[in-house]
């Protein structure tokens, strides 16, 4: 990142995030990245998942758009990659319960319109191959109902709980007071797991997808801060492991996926990954609508897959599977532009009130861990 860019990242009290910043500070090309790797994951869904597990009406193959949609799902390990770069922007001058606020207003009013939204459509529907109750619905309200075993409302919101495992553990830093220690604590998180990778073991919130979110973590530090020796030797010790983990992820999932994946363009997929964060983080670059574009990564990620399938199928009975892939991705952008403006950016301030008491019981946590351990134990602001 060049010398004009990273100081504005790091300016006291006004933490520059991909969801929070100004024109003028965002990093436009992240928010093209992210929307691209979403349309990823839509055409996996679209064009592969859906016609080869029966999932959509009408359709039945691509034909080459689908060989190459069927790698689609690689774009939630950059996903994951960003989310790691992302919070490290966030963390600074925050403490644990202004953190948490604020990843609830990031993540809740989207992720409860749109599932709600998709909750009612199935149950409109009655489809047989989108289950539907009323206790799955109240099972998704927490986000992490998949931890407890709940079948999510969409196949997508798998993703939804790794992330706020990965959130809990920056928050369970922040509440201990050592966000200026977090380097060095990403680098021992790091050096974990590069242990459990040479024994084998698969350790929770140490191995497979947090790999990626402590390769962005690395790759934060690295952009803003300097590229030093060692920080370079931790971004290659986190290259060779995450190379190494999706051959392994992408040979286990033969199976679920339907298909062998070639390991060349797995492992060829995440250098690509780590290759643009190198080399798009030493420039900065003015990109049209970044901002819009970005906004509408998280909605349409949410609702176009169940919701998307069936309404294929209806289309693709009078335009052919072609037009109606082409005309369901369209209805699910513009859902999702609609999601952003009128769910998650109009009533912000709404959203902001209730997450201030939301996170009421991590204030008082903060307050007593800061009278059980000393006013130095939480950093303010």
């Amino acid at each position: 990142m060049n010398s004009e860019w990273a100081p504005a990242l790091r300016q006291k009290g006004s933490t520059v995030t991909i969801e929070q910043a100004g024109a003028e500070h965002r990093i436009q090309w992240l928010d093209y990245a992210r929307f691209l790797c979403a349309m990823a994951v839509l055409l996996y869904h679209f064009a592969y998942r859906g016609p080869s597990f029966g999932m959509v009406d009408n359709v039945t193959n691509f034909q080459w758009l689908s060989e190459i949609a069927r790698y689609g799902y690689l774009g939630v390990d950059f996903f994951f990659m960003v989310s790691g770069f992302v919070i490290m922007m966030s963390v600074e001058g925050r403490t644990a319960s202004q953190f948490a606020a604020a990843r609830f207003v990031r993540l809740y009013p989207a992720f409860f319109v749109c599932m709600t939204t998709t909750a009612v459509f199935l149950a409109l529907v009655q489809d047989h191959r989108f289950p539907i109750s009323f206790v799955m619905w109240l099972g998704n309200l927490p986000i992490i109902g998949t931890l407890a075993g709940v079948r999510p409302v969409d196949g997508a919101y798998w993703t939804l709980a790794i992330e706020i495992e990965f959130y809990v553990l920056v928050s369970v830093v922040l509440l201990a007071g050592l966000s200026s220690r977090i380097e060095q604590l990403v680098r021992g998180w790091l050096a974990v797991q590069v242990i459990a990778s040479v024994i084998g073991a698969n350790v929770p919130l140490v191995s497979d997808y947090f790999m990626l979110f402590s390769a962005g973590c690395l790759l934060f530090f690295a952009t803003t801060r300097g590229w030093t020796p060692f920080r370079a030797a931790a971004v290659g010790v986190s290259i060779i492991l995450n190379v190494a983990d999706v051959a392994r992820r992408g040979a286990g999932f033969a199976h679920e996926l339907k298909f062998e994946p070639i390991p060349g363009v797995l492992m060829g997929a995440v250098l690509v990954f780590f290759l643009v964060f190198i080399v798009m983080g030493q420039v900065q670059m003015r990109l049209p609508l970044g901002k819009r574009i970005g906004s509408l990564t998280y909605p349409l990620y949410l609702s176009h897959q169940s919701i998307g399938l069936i309404v294929m199928g209806w289309m693709a009975a009078y335009i052919g599977q072609w037009g109606a892939l082409v005309s369901v991705a369209a209805i699910m952008i513009i859902f999702s532009a609609v999601i952003a403006v009128f769910v998650e950016e109009r009533p912000r301030r709404y959203w902001k009130a209730l997450a201030a008491k939301a996170v009421s019981p991590l204030v008082w946590a903060e307050r007593a861990f800061q009278r059980t351990f000393g006013s130095r134990a939480l950093q303010q602001p």
